[in-house]
């Protein structure tokens, strides 16, 4: 059996705008060779959890 190897790991990320919560306490792993999709009105953070995944944007809490 072959285990697949933890590419991201979020621990208790939370990040928030002036008046509205993006991600609160999310922890997750995203494993080699998963297939993943974000599927979400507009503005509720999709592009800002990838840009926080990227490096380009910082998380006010919480670990990548």
């Amino acid at each position: 059996m072959k285990i697949n190897k933890n590419v991201i790991s979020v621990e208790n990320l939370y990040k928030e705008f002036p008046g509205k919560i993006i991600c609160e306490n999310e922890t997750f792993g995203i494993h080699e060779n998963d297939k993943i999709g974000l599927i979400g009105i507009n503005g509720c953070g999709k592009s800002t959890l990838l840009k926080m995944l990227a490096a380009t944007e910082s998380p006010d809490s919480g670990k990548i």
